[in-house]
């Protein structure tokens, strides 16, 4: 049997969810996704995305393009991988309402379990990052995710055992991912500008060293990267300080040309939803309060 499972951003990823572009609808109004994209570039840019998540031995369940759902490409605000299965989210978005349903249906018809749905307010997946195992944080900025549903989420995190700290952050952005993102056990990218003295101090307490970036960088998404493991990880390309200086560090940097996603506020951490993650030495713990 399938262990369907992830306790943070950074183990070895084996299964992941994502979806194409399709052409943007002409009777929905584009919000964060720009009309003016150019969907053949899109496509290929999705598809070179897809070879280097396979091309590293990661299982990619694509999901079927569906016209009604133009940001569903976003895999990752429709739900989180937990150690117990998967947090369903609730979008903000009307256009985007139905993404999370579709998503449920996928894993369940799959095998891969749920633990649990937001219930109140709202709340996205790029506000929810686990930073290792068995501590967890989320952004909210009344806009995308908002404070009531990151304090019912963050007390069900807490009821498996979890230290889980909720991060606010201006308007001006989208989702937490865009300005912290975790690249391993002790690594982290973070627009220090932006976010508050003491959750910078929070995240150094929690053993990180923080790659900070300018505040006027936020747009380039330098934040945004998804780790495959094993110090590999996938980053705008556009990035290039930061991604020479993770290099130097020893990671393996797989640098993708996103900038039709990247226009939209979109970048690596969003166009994935892990379903399955190598568990870490505390995953017993986990499972067993589940």
């Amino acid at each position: 049997m399938t262990c369907w499972y992830a306790d943070s951003e950074y183990a070895p990823l084996q299964d992941v969810i994502i979806a194409p572009p399709i052409p943007f609808p002409s009777h929905l109004n584009p919000q964060y996704i720009a009309a003016s994209s150019n969907y053949e570039r899109a496509l290929i840019q999705h598809q070179q995305f897809l070879a280097a998540l396979t091309s590293r031995g990661v299982q990619c369940h694509v999901l079927d393009p569906d016209p009604d759902l133009p940001y569903q490409t976003y895999t990752r605000d429709s739900g989180v991988m937990t150690p117990w299965g998967l947090l369903i989210t609730r979008m903000a978005f009307p256009a985007r309402r139905q993404e999370p349903d579709r998503i449920e249906a996928f894993a369940k018809a799959r095998g891969v379990p749920i633990w649990t749905r937001v219930d109140t307010g709202f709340l996205e997946g790029g506000d929810v990052l686990l930073l290792s195992a068995g501590v967890a944080a989320i952004g909210h900025n009344e806009g995308r995710t908002t404070q009531d549903a990151a304090n019912e989420i963050s007390s069900r995190f807490r009821k498996m055992g979890w230290e889980c700290r909720i991060i606010s952050y201006p308007a001006e952005f989208i989702h937490l991912d865009q300005i912290l993102g975790i690249v391993d056990a002790t690594n982290c990218i973070v627009c220090d500008q932006i976010l508050k003295d003491e959750d910078i101090a929070w995240l150094r307490g929690q053993g990180f060293e923080l790659h900070t970036v300018p505040k006027g960088n936020w747009r380039d998404l330098p934040c945004n990267v998804v780790s495959l493991g094993n110090k590999t990880i996938v980053t705008v390309d556009r990035n290039r300080d930061l991604n020479q200086k993770l290099s130097q560090k020893g990671f393996d940097v797989i640098a993708l040309q996103l900038d039709e996603y990247v226009r939209d506020f979109g970048g690596p951490h969003c166009l994935t939803l892990p379903i399955r993650r190598v568990p870490s030495a505390k995953a017993e713990d986990s499972i067993a309060k589940a």
